[in-house]
């Protein structure tokens, strides 16, 4: 007799090898969109970071250098002040960041230093000139 076909065990071989490979496949997918994840968290979390920083650098610099304070963890810019309350950043009250552990500013021989930290362990500082 010759009949055409597959055997049931050619069969669960080709079924075992698909699915070896779909499980290999899913793997590689998973572990990609979980890094893909975490990066787009991590790079959020770090704009976050920059945009608060630069919304007081351009307001620092466009400020009268006078007008620029710091004391009992308040930055006070002009008639803008920031202050680190909880893990937020707050501009006048309202928050501007989310996710900060420190805020450091210091402000001498007419410098203005800024670092701010976020809960992801990254920090951004910045310094500029107060003399004009």
């Amino acid at each position: 007799m010759n009949k055409k076909g597959f055997t049931i065990a050619e069969i669960a071989v080709v079924v075992a090898l698909l699915a070896v490979a779909a499980l290999l496949m899913y793997s590689f997918f998973g572990q990609g969109l979980k890094l893909f994840t975490y990066e787009s968290e991590a790079a959020d979390k770090q704009m976050n970071l920059r945009v608060v920083l630069s919304d007081i650098t351009n307001r620092a610099r466009l400020a009268d250098p006078s007008a620029i304070t710091y004391d009992s963890n308040t930055l006070t810019v002009g008639s803008d002040s920031y202050k680190l309350t909880g893990n937020q950043i707050k501009r006048n009250g309202a928050v501007i960041a989310n996710g900060i552990t420190a805020f450091s500013v210091e402000i001498s021989s007419g410098m203005l230093s800024i670092t701010i930290t976020n809960t992801a362990g990254t920090s951004i500082s910045t310094s500029i000139s107060l003399s004009r």
